[in-house]
Parts: C-alpha cells; structure tokens; sequence
C-alpha cells in the first residue's frame, strides 16, 4: 500500500497526559480478570468516537477507551491494560448488548508513519471483561470475489497497515466496517460474538465510473483502492472512511468517491444493491466526494 492522505492520519496525532488514577481490578470467574484505571479525567484529549449507552458514556481517545457512569465527574480508562495496551480506539458501536471498540496504533516505515489496524474488542458485560478480534485480513490466494453472475478480480489485502477501522455499523444482523484501504466488510452478529475467527465477507461497491450497482449487471472490473502490481487500476470509492445504519435494511457508506446507499442490508453481500452519490453524478450534489 502507498497511500499517503494525511487527512486519515489525524485520528493518530497523539495527546500525551497523564492524570492522577487508581489501579482497579476486577475478577470474574475462570481467573478473568480486567484492569481499568480510574480517574477523574479521560486518558486523552484526543477523542475519536463518542457513544453514549443508557447512563454510560465511552469514549473512543488516541489512548484508548475511557468510560464514565456518573456524567463525566470520573472515568475508567482502558489504557495499558492487558486487553487494550497502548492501542488507539478509532470507533465504537452499541448492538445486541454489546459494546464493539476498534484498535490501530501508528508504525514507521522508510521514515513514514503510516496508520495499522490492531483489530476490535466486544464486550458484553459493560466493559468487565473483553474478546478480542483480529484485524480483517485477506489470504494471498483471494484474488477474486462473487457478485451476482460476475466473478471479479479482487486485490488482496494482506496486511493491516493502512487496513483501520474509522468506522462501525449494524444492519442487517450483520456487523459492518469502513476499513479504509481493507473496504466494506460485514460478518454476522451472531458469528461474531460465538466466534472470534468468523470469516467477514467484502462488500462490492460501484467503481467510480459508475454510479450504481445490481446483481443482475455484466461487470468487468478490479476490486482495489490504488494501482500497483496486481494491476492499473484504482477506485476512490474503495477507500472506505463512514458508515450509518439508519434501519435494519438501510445503510450508507461514505468514501473517497462519495456516499454509497443499499436498502437491503440484510442481503448476503453477492447479492446487495447499491445506488452512489457524489459531486459529479447530481444535478444538486453534495459539495464534495470525501466522505468522512
């Protein structure tokens, strides 16, 4: 990969401090056990994501995930605890009873800090103990995926630097990831949570010459955000930054090449619909095609 946007890199401009904490352990049976930190502050100043659940607000930092139960006079922070470390949290999601934070640090390569996906966390007793799931990768051997009767060529993705997770949705009684440069993922809810290793399935969206896409269609195109020796191709709309869920069948996703809008989420991802906005395909358009 060789993107280099800086936009996508704000989220690891870090925010050292330092407040005063408490050292809390928690066992839950089997020997579990969860550390937090409390505290009268969050751990950063940097904030990525907010999710406010009933009474508890979390907080998605540049030094992790920080929770609060009393409107923000206290919070327990996740930093540098075993299931956390030292790992930015980069978006959060509320589903089913369950609380989704995903992780990604900065590394250096040839003088360049690039952004590297570390994978989510779930927890489904408020925050006391935590799963963890591997960053989404592709085998070297996955070089082509189904939509309706086409069979595409796809570029592998194999290595999560400039694989991140900005963001999370639930449709469909599926989990779904904008992962920049990793794409539009979605696994089931219920494979998820009863497996850490469930397989995420790649979603096909409209390259950036079109701007809609069905099953029915005749395609001939490659699945990949930038060009390089898989091939000379390269598509804006497969570089996924945003998504929202705005019912179980509805959901949209903002890239580089706009907005993107199926209707029916809860469809296997070979079989979704999908109809793409941006600047260039509207008589009023929205005023610009990055959308994060």
């Amino acid at each position: 990969m060789k993107l280099k946007i800086a936009a996508f890199i704000i989220l690891l401009a870090f925010q050292n401090i330092f407040p005063q904490s408490l050292l809390r352990t928690f066992e839950i049976g089997n020997n579990k056990k969860t550390t937090t930190f409390e505290s009268e502050n969050p751990a950063s100043n940097s904030i990525n994501d907010i999710l406010v659940v009933g009474d508890t607000i979390w907080l998605g930092t540049s030094r992790g995930l920080s929770q609060s139960t009393d409107n923000g006079t206290s919070w327990k922070n996740y930093y540098n605890t075993s299931e956390f470390g030292t790992e930015s949290v980069t978006a959060l999601l509320y589903a089913g009873g369950v609380i989704f934070a995903s992780t990604a640090h900065s590394v250096e390569k040839d003088g360049t800090s690039f952004p590297e996906g570390s994978g989510l966390r779930f927890s489904s007793d408020n925050g006391i103990t935590w799963q963890a799931v591997s960053q989404p990768l592709d085998e070297p051997g996955d070089s082509s995926v189904r939509y309706g009767n086409n069979v595409l060529r796809a570029l592998p993705v194999t290595v999560a630097v400039q694989n991140i997770i900005y963001d999370f949705a639930f449709a469909g009684n599926k989990i779904w990831i904008a992962a920049f440069a990793g794409g539009l993922r979605s696994v089931s809810f219920d494979s998820l949570t009863n497996n850490t290793k469930a397989k995420w399935s790649r979603t096909i969206l409209p390259p950036d010459y079109l701007s809609s896409l069905k099953p029915s269609d005749s395609l001939s195109f490659t699945l990949q955000p930038v060009a390089g020796k898989f091939g000379k191709e390269e598509y804006l709309n497969y570089r996924l930054f945003s998504l929202v869920a705005i019912n179980d069948s509805t959901l949209y996703a903002g890239t580089a090449n706009g907005i993107n809008k199926t209707t029916n989420a809860f469809l296997p991802a070979d079989s979704l619909r999908w109809e793409k906005f941006n600047h260039q395909d509207q008589d009023n358009p929205i005023s610009g095609n990055f959308v994060v």
